[in-house]
C-alpha cells in the first residue's frame, strides 16, 4: 500500500501457536527466535489482533441448498442436520473469527532534488515497495520458523481487510472501483 504521507506498508496474516501446549525448552526456543526477529528489525511494525463476528448462515445455507444433491439419502440426512446444527450455533453463540496481522512499513527519504516531480515521486514509490516487500518476506521467514504459518497479503485481500476494519458489523459494499478501473454513472449504453 502507498501511504498519504508518503512511503509504503504491506500486511502479513499470520497463524497462532500454542505456547502453552509446549515444553519448558521448547517455549525457550520460541522466545529466543521471537527475540532474534524483534532485535532484527531495523523499521517499527504493528502487531494487530483482530476479532470479527461470525455469521455462519450463509454456509448453513449452502450445505443445505447442496444436500439435495447428494447421491445417499443418509448424506443428504446428515447435511441437514449439519446445517442445523450451524445455524443454531450462530444464534445461540457469539462467534468469532480472529486475525492476527503484522504491519511493515518503509518511510521512504527525500530523493536528490535534480529528479523531475513525477518521476521522483513514481522511482521513491517503487523503490520504498521494494524494500517494504522485502521486510514482510522476511517477516514470513521469521514466522515460519516459530512454526506459525504466515503469508504476505495480496492486493485485494488487504483491501478487503481495510473495509472490514472500517465497518466491522456492515457486510462489504458491493461495487466499488478499483484504483484502476474507470467510475461510470449508470450503465454503459
Amino acid at each position: 500500500m502507498e501511504l498519504a504521507e508518503g512511503g509504503t506498508a504491506a500486511v502479513v496474516r499470520a497463524g497462532t501457536v500454542a505456547f502453552g501446549l509446549r515444553t519448558g525448552e521448547e517455549q525457550a526456543a520460541l522466545v529466543g527466535v521471537f527475540a532474534g526477529w524483534l532485535n532484527s528489525l531495523d523499521a517499527p511494525v504493528q502487531i494487530l489482533l483482530q476479532a470479527r463476528p461470525v455469521d455462519l448462515s450463509d454456509l448453513a445455507d449452502r450445505i443445505t441448498d447442496t444436500a439435495e444433491h447428494l447421491a445417499d439419502p443418509a448424506l443428504e440426512q446428515a447435511a441437514h442436520q449439519h446445517a442445523d446444527f450451524l445455524t443454531e450455533l450462530s444464534a445461540t453463540r457469539d462467534l468469532l473469527t480472529r486475525d492476527v496481522l503484522v504491519v511493515v512499513r518503509h518511510q521512504d527519504i527525500e530523493q536528490p532534488s535534480g529528479w523531475r516531480r513525477g518521476t521522483r515521486r513514481a522511482a521513491r514509490r517503487n523503490s520504498s515497495a521494494v524494500i517494504v516487500t522485502r521486510r514482510a518476506e522476511e517477516t514470513v521467514r521469521s514466522l515460519h520458523a516459530l512454526g506459525v504459518h504466515a503469508s504476505v497479503m495480496g492486493a485485494d485481500d488487504t483491501r478487503e481487510l481495510l473495509v472490514r476494519s472500517l465497518s466491522p458489523r456492515r457486510a462489504e459494499p458491493v461495487g466499488i472501483a478499483r484504483p484502476d478501473e474507470p467510475i461510470s454513472r449508470g450503465q454503459d449504453v
